[in-house]
């Protein structure tokens, strides 16, 4: 049901169409991060180095990253299904797209569930 805000309101879905539409452009616009390093031969994406990169880059690892690296392994290594990482670069930038939508929609989840705890808890 879509509530229509009543008498000449905007509902809900109006409400937030434009900023859903600037999510999408967003998602669709990830995959950028993959084909202009490549397409300007600058390396690696910005931010996506391993530990081999960065102590090729500034000369050393800091011991910080040294020791907190194996902590945390990526659900999508390479934003990329287990065993998909050496796909083409067409593919990879579906991946990217196709893990952009499930960012948002993972951090949509959890502010609407968020908003509705809060919403009981005011009553």
């Amino acid at each position: 049901r879509v509530d229509t805000g009543g008498a000449g309101g905007i509902g809900p879905v109006r409400e937030t169409r434009k900023y859903w539409i600037a999510l999408l452009v967003l998602a669709l616009l990830a995959p950028a991060g993959i084909f202009l390093p490549r397409a300007m031969k600058a390396g690696p994406a910005w931010g996506e180095w391993g530990l081999a990169t960065i102590s090729e880059m500034i000369g050393y690892t800091p011991p910080g990253m040294e020791r907190e690296a194996g902590r945390w392994k990526a659900p999508l290594p390479d934003y990329a299904p287990p065993g998909r990482g050496d796909a083409s670069l067409t593919r990879l930038g579906a991946y990217y797209i196709i893990s952009a939508i499930a960012g948002i929609a993972a951090c949509g989840a959890v502010g609407y569930l968020l908003s509705r705890w809060l919403g009981r808890r005011k009553r």
